[in-house]
């Protein structure tokens, strides 16, 4: 007897998928529906996910089609004979379709996700800077991407730049550019080499060379004088592994202070009074990334001018806003580069 194989169950299941998912049911587990596009993307991010969209749905059509053609040509076949093989093949086929559809359904769906997040953090991070430019400084995200992705080098010489620009601010005297400027940061903050030189034997410190760096910042005369004067502080709290220890202890919190530069601002804090001495004690990276201009890959000037004349409730909500922003800057960038696997995933 001729045995004859009925495909019409599987051919059910099947012809039940496509209509399920035509019809925006789900009678088939493991079967992803699309996710609709949300109206408030910016255009040209919807017109790529419609077209991804419309991929997509012309594939499971064209799999609906190949069904209809199993039905009528495999309903029932002769066992071992060539129309039981080449159904077996299109059965086969049929179901990679099926899973290549899920896998694209699943990565359309990620795709809708990461750009309704990357729209999201844009907005969020729109306000932070708006709110930070209200205190008086200019912050754009670039430069806080970019702070992120900084080689150690690369942050060393800018923190270098940045700790002997607010030397020259706060620990020196007037220079004839900014005597105004000066004058207003000195009223808020003051410097004593000596108290800072008195906190340092207190815990046992007693290099003079250390010491000589730190009175030549409170007593040096121009620019030129009070950068290499923190120049120099920054080489021997480099070389000097008990002062990061002193420096990590003031903090509170070991493993914060992550660099000589840091470390030796704060240090200085030791010898600063105003607002800026809890501040520096406390958490200095911030206001390194607040400072940094990746457009101009320098130490911007006049952020340093305003950030030394913050009264203390304003740089804690700079130092709040800052966290904030850098933390939205990194959701960012993770966003968009999952975007990026996505989209290098390719269509079906």
């Amino acid at each position: 007897m001729v045995r004859r194989i009925t495909t019409g169950i599987f051919l059910f299941l099947l012809v039940s998928l496509v209509i399920a998912c035509t019809s925006g049911t789900n009678a088939w587990a493991g079967l992803p529906e699309l996710k609709p596009i949300p109206q408030g993307l910016p255009k040209e991010v919807r017109a790529y996910l419609l077209k991804q969209e419309a991929q997509i749905d012309g594939e499971l059509n064209a799999l609906a089609a190949r069904n209809n053609e199993l039905r009528k040509n495999c309903a029932e076949v002769d066992e071992g004979s060539p129309a039981a093989e080449r159904c077996s093949r299109e059965q086969a086929a049929l179901e990679a379709g099926r899973e290549r559809y899920i896998k694209a359904a699943e990565r359309f769906n990620s795709m809708v996700d990461a750009e309704v997040a990357i729209h999201d953090l844009q907005a969020r991070i729109a306000r932070d800077q708006e709110a930070i430019r209200r205190l008086g400084l200019k912050s754009r995200a670039e430069d806080f991407e970019e702070w992120e992705k900084l080689s150690d080098e690369a942050r060393r010489d800018f923190e270098e730049q940045a700790l002997a620009s607010m030397a020259d601010l706060l620990f020196g005297a007037a220079s004839d550019a900014n005597k105004a400027v000066i004058t207003g940061a000195g009223a808020l903050n003051t410097f004593s080499s000596r108290k800072l030189i008195s906190r340092l034997q207190q815990k046992g410190v007693s290099n003079e060379r250390l010491f000589k760096s730190i009175r030549e910042i409170g007593a040096a005369k121009g620019k030129p004088a009070r950068a290499k004067a923190a120049k120099d502080l920054i080489e021997i709290v480099e070389k000097e592994g008990d002062l990061l220890n002193i420096a990590q202890e003031i903090n509170g919190n070991p493993g914060d202070v992550r660099t000589a530069a840091e470390a030796a601002t704060v240090l200085l804090s030791w010898g600063l009074e105003g607002p800026l001495a809890g501040v520096f004690a406390s958490d200095v990276q911030f206001m390194y990334a607040s400072l940094y201009n990746n457009a101009a890959r320098r130490v911007s000037e006049d952020s340093i001018e305003r950030l030394t004349t913050m009264t203390e409730r304003q740089l804690r909500d700079l130092k709040e806003l800052t966290r904030v922003l850098k933390r939205h800057v990194k959701e960012l960038q993770a966003a968009r580069e999952k975007l990026e696997k996505l989209r290098k995933g390719g269509a079906m």
